[in-house]
């Protein structure tokens, strides 16, 4: 029983690892990171310029999405105890034409991409 607790304890320390190595190789030095964050084995990053998604899996290994700021062109919340739990993003040209992120809270995502983007906090 032991011996399980360790291996999945490493299994778990190695997949954190993979994918902070995984945002490392995403995210250029250039661009400012305003708001971050991980489930395990998804992370988001809002940059100043864009927004990431990096997934890191033992099926299908890295798998990373981004979005300029300025291709969003709206975005739909839905709320649950106070709390971001769906983003829903429209991105004209995308499968679909749009981009759709759940997490137990999105909250701080959501206002790093209002603060962001040009249209909205950063207007001229």
């Amino acid at each position: 029983m032991r011996d399980d607790l360790i291996n999945t304890g490493r299994r778990e320390i190695e997949k954190v690892t993979k994918l902070r190595d995984a945002v490392a190789r995403q995210i250029p030095s250039g661009e400012t990171i305003l708001h971050q964050q991980e489930d395990g084995s998804e992370h988001i990053a809002v940059t100043d310029r864009r927004l990431v998604i990096t997934k890191v899996g033992n099926w299908l290994g890295e798998r990373s999405e981004s979005v300029p700021l300025g291709a969003i062109t709206g975005f739909s919340t839905h709320m649950k105890d106070g709390m971001v739990t769906t983003l829903q993003l429209a991105v004209p040209g995308r499968t679909m034409g749009e981009l759709m992120l759940s997490g137990d809270d999105l909250s701080r995502v959501m206002t790093a991409l209002v603060l962001a983007m040009p249209s909205y906090g950063r207007a001229s």
